[in-house]
């Protein structure tokens, strides 16, 4: 067996953050079965469609640096992405790091540990955060629930207070935190996505079912 120790202890700054991400890469491939945003979009039949015309019959138009597909709309010309016109279309981040931030975000951990378990800045782990809810938010429309509902609900603080809020967080129901619901009905077919009602900013939540 090969000395992987030494091996790993020659690299240099730039080849051993390299290796990192091909290890971890290679964990997503076998944790999820892909291992990048495209690779994911192509198992569940995403179809390429130009952002600007809406043509969904476009030309192969060779691939990026990354190795992520292009094509080129036969009516417009525009050269596009799989993933255009999503909300995902601009994430530069690692698959396997956007999975780490999905991963621990149940958990209604502080930002900045999210950022540090997914290996990320504060704010790449912020839009992150912020795509993944707009990239649901289209779910919870469709959800109907019947029959017996069961609904519970949480309070948490509110990630878009001001800015310069200063002192320790208040206890009990403020202005600073937001009430999320939870709903499911007895089959546990149908789970709606958790609805966020700022309390300071009065939005309210209409009929779910």
């Amino acid at each position: 067996m090969p000395n992987i120790r030494f091996d790993v202890d020659v690299l240099v700054d730039e080849e051993f953050e390299a290796l990192c991400d091909a290890v971890e890469a290679r964990k997503a491939r076998e944790t999820f079965g892909f291992d990048s945003l495209e690779a994911m979009a192509e198992s569940v039949g995403r179809i390429p469609i130009c952002p600007e015309c809406g043509c969904g019959d476009p030309a192969p138009a060779g691939s990026t640096e990354a190795g992520a597909r292009r094509y080129g709309c036969r009516s417009c010309g525009t050269r596009f992405g799989l993933l255009s016109g999503s909300v995902l279309s601009s994430m530069k981040l690692p698959f396997w790091k956007l999975c780490r931030i999905i991963e621990i975000m149940p958990y209604n951990v502080p930002l900045d540990v999210v950022a540090m378990y997914a290996g990320c800045h504060r704010n790449t782990a912020l839009l992150t955060r912020r795509k993944a809810f707009e990239a649901v938010a289209g779910l919870q429309a469709k959800v109907r629930l019947s029959r017996t509902v069961f609904i519970d609900e949480i309070y948490v603080f509110d990630s878009m207070r001001l800015k310069n809020h200063i002192g320790p967080n208040r206890h009990g129901l403020n202005k600073d935190k937001c009430r999320v619901f939870l709903a499911v009905d007895g089959k546990k077919s149908n789970v709606p996505f958790s609805l966020f009602i700022s309390l300071h900013k009065r939005r309210h939540f209409g009929n779910i079912f």
